[in-house]
């Protein structure tokens, strides 16, 4: 017969069992799909109408077996400096002016395709190598082009349960192809917009690095506040070991933000640099630098000038108002002088006439000319 506390104990007992045999269970592992290339980019130099090839190997590096679609695109590159990729119309009359049209895919006898497109089944872990063959035109004009090789995982249809085809991720390998013969290098930094008055410490900046020549170009931005005496107080770096393809922009902006309120006039210097693959700085190239002058006005002074500015106005409208309410007190003041007159005038008048118009007192009468001779005579 088990008592209370003994049921108590082999219920305890059997919880700590179960959670220990849960611990013990191994959590459900979840499947990944990883695609990986054995090179991000190519660099090759040929010279008009020679033939070169190259070669990037796909790798799944998941514990899932993928599918992967392989193509070409060109890069479009928008006034800011944005790209986007565009897979081309070969039926396009267009296509044969375009870099995608110098480059062809050598895919593996496994491969398959869906339409026009190739595509690689891989096992985990395992590695195809992918062929291509790229041949500017004979008059293809000296410079820089861009190509991308995509590989794109999907699904087919009925894959996942019955879904419809899903694009679940795709990397690049960008192929860059020089083409030999007389290379420009041009770069400039317009626009670049500083404001010429600021209240507060924060300082918005935008530029635009134009490459005007006919190779890319490999960039890192600084833009710096100086005080008067050349001193530096804060620095933005709005790009880094970027590529600014030829032919095209790269709008900036940002903002400066020197941490404190100051007051004075202060210069502003964009600091462009050409860098290697590793974002080193190319000492024999010359910075490209713009410089721009900017008056700051802290918060702090703005509020005590329009305090002042308060006083003095309410000085200026207590003295205004005291000048009319003296001229009112004037005006008042000779109003009632007039009345004062006018009231003793009155007062006069009325005097004189209860003196003429008493009884027993004769009327004065005045004197005529005529009388005044004979009272000389």
């Amino acid at each position: 017969m088990l008592t209370r506390g003994g049921s108590t104990r082999i219920l305890v007992a059997a919880f700590a069992c179960a959670v220990g045999i849960v611990a013990l269970t191994p959590a459900p592992t979840h499947a990944e799909r990883t695609l990986a290339l054995s090179a991000g980019s190519f660099s090759f130099e040929v010279d008009p109408g020679e033939e070169k090839t190259g070669e990037v190997v796909v790798i799944n590096d998941g514990d899932e077996p993928i599918k992967v679609l392989v193509y070409s695109a060109d890069q479009l590159v928008d006034e800011a400096g944005e790209i986007t990729y565009n897979v081309p119309d070969r039926n396009d009359p267009e296509f044969a002016r375009r870099p995608t049209s110098w480059v062809r895919l050598r895919m593996p006898t496994e491969a398959k395709s869906i339409g026009n497109t190739p595509y690689l089944e891989l096992e985990p872990g395992e590695r195809i190598p992918v062929s291509f063959v790229f041949q500017p035109p004979a008059n293809a004009a000296p410079g820089d082009q861009n190509v991308v090789l995509f590989f794109e995982m999907f699904e087919l249809a009925g894959d996942a349960g019955g879904a419809v085809t899903q694009v679940s991720g795709r990397i690049g390998s960008r192929l860059q192809m020089r083409v030999r013969g007389q290379h420009t290098e041009r770069l400039s930094v317009r626009p670049f917009v500083v404001p010429a008055f600021r209240l507060g410490s924060d300082i918005p900046f935008s530029l635009t690095i134009q490459n005007t020549g006919n190779l890319d170009q490999r960039l890192s931005t600084a833009v710096i506040l100086f005080d008067r005496n050349g001193v530096e107080l804060t620095r933005e770096e709005p790009l880094l070991a970027t590529l600014v393809f030829a032919g095209n922009n790269k709008r900036l902006a940002g903002v400066l933000s020197p941490g404190r309120q100051m007051f004075g006039r202060f210069s502003v210097q964009a600091e462009v640099y050409r860098v290697d693959d590793n974002g080193v700085i190319v000492q024999e190239v010359e910075p490209l630098l713009e410089q721009r002058s900017v008056w700051l006005v802290p918060w702090w002074l703005v509020v005590a000038l329009g305090a002042v500015v308060i006083i003095l106005l309410g000085r200026f409208a207590g003295f205004v108002a005291g000048k009319r309410r003296k001229r009112t007190n004037a005006s008042s003041t000779r109003a009632e002088r007039r009345e004062r007159r006018e009231r003793l005038r009155q007062e006069a008048e009325g005097s004189q006439t209860e003196w003429s118009d008493s009884p027993g007192i004769p009327h004065a009468r005045g004197v005529t000319d005529g009388e005044a001779d004979e009272d000389h005579r």
